[in-house]
């Protein structure tokens, strides 16, 4: 996973990429006000149902 840094002062955040985030998104829920997730067509095939 890749952590990038984007540096806005007061309203900086880190970005986060790699494979197998989606598994552990709870892990990045309970400390941030807000989370945005962006995915591809295949995550739906993969984890749809879970």
């Amino acid at each position: 996973m890749e952590k990038l840094l984007i540096d806005l002062a007061e309203n900086s955040y880190e970005i986060h990429v790699g494979a197998g985030l989606l598994e552990r998104v709870h892990e990045y829920l309970d400390p941030v006000d807000k989370l945005v997730l962006i995915t591809d067509e295949n995550v739906d095939e993969l984890y749809g149902k879970a």
